[in-house]
């Protein structure tokens, strides 16, 4: 069994460096050239500056760190930074083998790590140079992390989970309410990790500290990581229905016009708090419609020559690629219900496991109700899918037909 896992895992890079190396990429802008420019700028030891030479609040420092880093030792090389979001994937698939089968056997991790080493967008976001690969490496690696550090009680543990909780923080704001979650599940069901908790959060705001003083320093404001989520706030309630960013809009020039990020942000909130309490329905209506759209997607969009609607594709007659991106709709869709039947088989079934199903349906709920309510594109749900694969083969192995196998 362990050749054939070494086998997988070996396969599934190989994979993704075919897709991040050798298959067409779409060009670094919008957010991946906001990505690049920042981690350029850090190695080349110009500070954390965009493209105007403006210092950046809108954007964490984790994955420009990230990419600085690959930029300060090999150059400017788009190729390099695939090649290392490549192996963090592959680093990713090992650990969602290590979490299925700590918590649900060898056969629901053999079939976990199977789905995974094929699942499109963990093969398509290798090559694009966004924050996905790492911060949904950083999620399953803290789950991991924190389930052992519950049952081991060591405290090397809980350093090393302050560590890279506060990384995670720094990649994704959002990241700090996983945290929170995760501590709250570990304290119900033991206690005595209590102090290792707050020593591992300690760590966590200890490496978050130095990036939140900077910000104020930059703007005179208090932004803990990103001022991000009063913008994401008010394009959630905003009438127009956004489904992405239209910096050009007059409306949106006028309303923001003369204002740093953080001032921006904050009137963006003020205002989106505005938009609800004038029409609290159109934004619950809002709401719903982007729960839809952050569950039900194909991220077909995600591959080079297939980011156009399926209605455009269809009209000019390209039914191979209709049929891919259904194909790819059909199976992310089918791959959600699966994960959903299995967060409720678990919880009936594995009741001596409670503590352990828990961690693992905590970060799932949490960015799910944040994107609930704040503005949810598809590409959030890619981080938690590991959790959602590891469920949905659980799922698969506690039907009926497969019960034998399970057992």
């Amino acid at each position: 069994m362990k050749r054939n896992v070494l086998f997988l895992l070996l396969f599934a890079f190989a994979l993704r460096l075919y897709f991040a190396l050798m298959y067409q990429q779409f060009p670094v802008e919008y957010d991946a050239g906001l990505y690049d420019d920042l981690g350029w700028n850090l190695a080349s030891g110009n500070g954390f500056i965009n493209e105007t030479g403006k210092e950046e609040l809108g954007r964490g420092p984790g994955y420009p760190f990230f990419l600085a880093a690959i930029y300060k030792i090999f150059g400017h090389s788009y190729p390099c930074a695939r090649f290392f979001q490549a192996l963090f994937s592959t680093f990713t698939l090992l650990l969602i083998f290590l979490l299925a089968k700590d918590i649900f056997g060898e056969e629901t991790a053999v079939l976990s790590l199977l789905i995974a080493s094929f699942y499109p967008p963990f093969l398509s976001y290798g090559g694009i140079l966004y924050a996905e690969t790492l911060f949904t490496f950083l999620i399953v690696l803290f789950t991991y992390l924190f389930l052992h550090g519950i049952r081991q009680k060591k405290w090397w543990i809980y350093i090393f989970l302050g560590v890279i909780g506060g990384y995670a923080v720094l990649t994704r704001a959002e990241f700090i309410l996983v945290y929170a979650s995760s501590c709250v599940v570990a304290i119900i069901y033991s206690r005595e990790n209590f102090k290792k908790i707050i020593c591992a959060t300690l760590i966590t705001l200890f490496i978050i500290a130095p990036w939140t003083i900077r910000n104020y320093k930059v703007s005179g404001r208090f932004v803990l990581v990103s001022a991000l989520f009063g913008s994401m706030l008010w394009i959630s309630s905003y009438e127009g229905e956004w489904l992405e960013w239209h910096n050009e809009d007059p409306h949106y020039v006028e309303l923001t016009k003369g204002l740093d990020e953080a001032a921006k942000d904050k009137l963006l909130w003020k205002e989106g708090i505005k938009n609800i309490r004038d029409n609290p329905v159109q934004y619950l209506k809002f709401c719903f419609k982007y729960l839809w759209r952050f569950w039900i997607c194909g991220h077909s969009n995600t591959f080079y020559g297939l980011r156009d609607s399926l209605k455009n594709y269809f009209s000019a007659g390209a039914y191979g690629k209709v049929i891919i991106k259904v194909s790819f709709l059909i199976f992310n869709t089918l791959l959600i219900v699966l994960g959903g039947c299995g967060i409720i088989s678990a919880i009936r079934k594995l009741r001596d496991k409670k503590r352990e199903v828990l961690f693992l349906i905590s970060p799932i709920l949490v960015i799910m109700i944040m994107h609930f309510f704040l503005f949810g594109a598809d590409r959030y749900q890619v981080p938690i899918m590991p959790l959602m694969i590891i469920f949905a083969a659980f799922g698969l192995f506690s039907r009926p037909m497969f019960s034998k196998t399970a057992g």
